[in-house]
């Protein structure tokens, strides 16, 4: 892993383990502790604006990303790490993997673990924390699978990374091999097969996240 990414890593990380706590009060909304709507849950959890997305989900994939990566580096490297936290709470994990960066950048699968949590993280971030003068973020038009699968829900598509693997094996929506062997789709055509295969019209089109 080259110093620059490891720098946005790091940084990605130490985002993550503020980041980790605000999703989870979108997840679970706190009770109002004192006034006329005391021991009153709020309303179902929601995003802030500009985006909309399950938080259930959203908080899903980042864990299965953070601690399966955290996984990978206790199989590859007890000796040196011991045991993950049994807690998986991305703020946990994430402190933890930060701890052990020297041993996880020359892990051969380094450069892929770092590029999975530093777009999860910014998801999150977009979602969690947008910035006040900025318009919604842009979704992208290609990506790995687990990329758009994301982005997908974010659009409110019904869809997951399994179903669209077997879309591209099935040849149902066209799809590439990246140099690392990841597969490459774009998002408007998981949209479009989504759509069909759900016979909902509700979600939008592809375009900017509203």
């Amino acid at each position: 892993m080259d110093d620059l990414l490891l720098d946005e890593l790091g940084r990605s990380l130490v985002r993550l383990e503020t980041l980790g706590p605000l999703l989870d009060d979108l997840v679970f909304p706190r009770q109002v502790a004192t006034g006329e709507n005391a021991g009153v849950a709020p309303n179902a959890p929601s995003s802030r604006p500009p985006v909309s997305v399950p938080m259930v989900d959203l908080k899903t994939d980042a864990q299965q990303v953070v601690c399966g990566w955290a996984g990978c580096l206790v199989d590859d490297a007890r000796d040196q790490v011991g045991q993950a936290p049994e807690d998986r709470s991305l703020a946990v994990q994430a402190a933890w993997l930060r701890e052990h960066l020297s041993v996880l950048e020359v892990m051969p699968w380094a450069d892929l673990a770092a590029e999975e949590v530093i777009a999860h993280v910014r998801l999150i971030s977009d979602v969690v924390d947008p910035p006040a003068a900025r318009d919604a973020p842009e979704p992208l038009t290609v990506g790995t699978v687990r990329e758009i699968v994301s982005w997908g829900r974010l659009l409110g598509a019904r869809v997951s990374e399994r179903s669209v693997r077997r879309w591209c094996q099935d040849g149902d929506i066209p799809c590439e091999l990246a140099p690392d062997g990841s597969m490459l789709v774009l998002l408007e055509d998981v949209l479009v097969r989504a759509r069909k295969t759900s016979g909902d019209q509700q979600y939008p089109p592809f375009g900017r996240v509203s």
